[in-house]
């Protein structure tokens, strides 16, 4: 199955560009909230999720995680969306 990636750079320590792509990009926030930028959920655009909660130690009391997508329009708009969905069970 073909799956769109998501591009991405960052500048090095010495200013070089570094472009690279992905299925999943994570990042690690300083409060240990981990987003995970993926197209996998929105094909025209990028879903950004929040599964910091699902993969701690105390997940069983979290039964969802929200994903907000961005998704580009004409004219210079983005369509945003909120969705909540429900984490599954392992058992």
């Amino acid at each position: 199955m073909w799956e769109s990636k998501v591009s991405a750079f960052y500048y090095d320590e010495k200013g070089k560009k570094i472009s690279f792509s992905t299925n999943e990009l994570y990042l690690v926030l300083d409060n240990g909230q981990v987003l995970t930028v993926s197209k996998s959920h929105n094909t025209d655009g990028v879903s950004i999720s929040d599964h910091s909660l699902i993969h701690s130690n105390n997940h069983k009391e979290h039964k969802e995680f929200a994903v907000f997508s961005i998704t580009p329009s004409a004219c210079n708009v983005i369509v945003l969306d909120s969705q909540k969905h429900v984490v599954k069970s392992n058992d």
